[in-house]
């Protein structure tokens, strides 16, 4: 972990502890409010699953997982084979409202 990474996390154990409060933490991270409130907000949830430490690990970058021609691939794929089960002929509906 960097030391900014560290700084967070050392500030956000104060305010877990009440000893200082998400406005003061904003200041002293040099950070909005909002933001703030953001970020105590991941680090809660990943204390919980209990990985406090990834909570501010940078994000993978963009490309870096599989393609959107891939994905697209792999769900025309999945489509067709549903529908050939199906026997009707009909592919089955993605997301929502899928239809039995």
């Amino acid at each position: 972990m960097s030391t900014k990474e560290l700084r967070r996390v050392e500030v956000f154990s104060q305010v877990r502890s009440r000893a200082l409060r998400l406005v003061d933490a904003a200041e002293m991270l040099s950070l909005s409010y909002r933001q703030t409130k953001r970020l105590w907000w991941r680090y809660r949830l990943a204390r919980q699953r209990g990985r406090a430490c990834a909570v501010f690990a940078p994000t993978p970058p963009p490309g870096s997982g599989p393609s959107l021609q891939a994905l697209r691939g792999e769900r025309d794929e999945a489509t067709e084979t549903a529908a050939a089960g199906t026997g009707g002929g009909r592919p089955r509906r993605w997301g929502r409202f899928r239809s039995a």
